[in-house]
């Protein structure tokens, strides 16, 4: 028996107790094997999402697999994959505060500070000034934009809850309230600068689905077959690592990750998402930063 068809039987209550233990101390144990199991699970929700587990699966599933966390995340996907979802949710291009670009090594994993050629005099300051008032005009933009895309979230969820009551259908669960905050990969924030993108978090709101552009410009979608995606704060203090992820399509075109999380680990402050992708061959890269700030 492969990997992935003992953790496949382990997630679904169907592995006997002596090896389901065996497999848990391995999982621990084996950096890589963590990774197949929690891929698994990724999938194991996508199959449940899209109807592809037979009946006795299913029940499985919802029997021995479902947590609290765990079904917050298949709300979650079950939403992004709503085709009344996608159809009525319009994306206008979301640029939020913008990071320098990574100088590459020659094993594309270090991190190094944004360089730029020495720029003399009057041309440095033409130069700035230019930058901060493009990021101004943006910002405004991509403000309007959240609010607007978080009004039409809201809306459709209420339409949902009132259409189950007409029909005399209770939902199975309270419905998730979701906030979704589109981000591109960043520039350089300068000193004194308060240009950034701030996600106000309501008490209502119980996950965040962080929406990852990848810039075609420098990341190839068809290169990585999963990518990770590590939160962080602002000091270096890493909040949560999700892996296994996929790449999608965009309502508004373009590829993105979306990466979602409980909306109680994000406190007031300034927060950084490091995107990585993972090759079929499970090599690693880091591809881009993107920068937000909470507020409640």
């Amino acid at each position: 028996m492969d990997n992935n068809d003992q953790i496949k039987r382990y997630l679904l209550g169907d592995l006997p107790e002596n090896e389901a233990e065996r497999l848990v101390e391995r999982c621990r144990a084996d950096e890589e094997l963590g990774e197949v199991f929690r891929t698994a699970e990724n999938d194991l929700i996508d199959a449940y999402v899209c109807q592809e587990l037979s009946d006795r699966q299913r029940r499985q599933f919802e029997i021995h697999f479902l947590d609290p966390e765990r079904r917050m995340r298949v709300d979650v996907a079950r939403m992004l994959m709503n085709p009344e979802v996608r159809a009525k949710v319009s994306l206008d291009p979301i640029v939020g505060e913008r990071w320098a670009p990574k100088w590459w090594s020659v094993f594309f994993s270090i991190r190094a500070g944004f360089a730029t050629a020495a720029l003399a005099g009057i041309a440095l300051i033409v130069f700035l000034f230019v930058q901060n008032y493009r990021l101004h005009e943006e910002l405004v933009s991509s403000r309007s934009a959240q609010t607007a895309l978080q009004g039409q979230v809201d809306s459709l969820q209420r339409q949902n809850a009132q259409s189950q009551v007409q029909v005399g259908v209770a939902p199975p669960h309270p419905p998730v309230a979701v906030a979704f905050l589109m981000l591109s990969p960043a520039l350089l924030r300068r000193p004194g600068s308060n240009t950034r993108q701030v996600m106000t978090l309501s008490p209502a709101i119980s996950s965040v689905v962080l929406m990852l552009a990848l810039d075609p410009s420098s990341i190839n979608s068809a290169t990585y077959a999963r990518y990770d995606v590590v939160l962080e704060t602002v000091e270096g203090r890493t909040i949560r690592t999700l892996k296994g992820l996929n790449s999608g399509h965009a309502p508004d075109g373009g590829d993105v990750v979306r990466a979602p999380f409980p909306a109680q680990l994000l406190k007031d402050g300034d927060y950084i998402a490091t995107l990585m992708g993972r090759t079929a061959a499970e090599k690693r890269t880091e591809l881009a930063s993107y920068s937000f700030s909470v507020a409640r």
